[in-house]
């Protein structure tokens, strides 16, 4: 027997917020059918990969370049666990920060929500 199991599909451009130590940044999340995924906040851009792991669920990963002019300089590597829900998604994130000589300075956990695709 044969079952036919869709698999998460977050392709599309999404507009949400991380929240994580007291603070809320809007975020943009784009995810392509190649499993790229980019990400735009008012102070950096980063880029990765996503995949789907369930009929709701998807991971997705990838390094963030804070912009110096902004005001802050460095790297996060993020990993969000997330799923699809009325509309939108919800992830769970760890996102590992370092300098821009690639020292670590500490690693934080962040809540993801979007709830806008186009």
């Amino acid at each position: 027997m044969t079952t036919d199991v869709r698999l998460a599909n977050p392709v599309g451009d999404w507009t949400g917020v991380a929240r994580y130590d007291g603070n809320a940044d809007e975020i943009s999340v784009s995810f392509t059918d190649d499993g790229t995924v980019t990400l735009r906040t008012p102070v950096s851009t980063g880029r990765g990969t996503w995949v789907a792991t369930g009929p709701r669920t998807f991971t997705y990963r990838l390094t963030e370049r804070l912009d110096p002019r902004a005001g802050a300089a460095g790297l996060l590597d993020i990993e969000v666990r997330a799923e699809l829900v009325d509309g939108g998604y919800r992830g769970d994130s760890v996102a590992t920060i370092t300098d821009p000589e690639g020292t670590v300075l500490r690693t934080i956990t962040a809540e993801v929500t979007a709830g806008s695709r186009t």
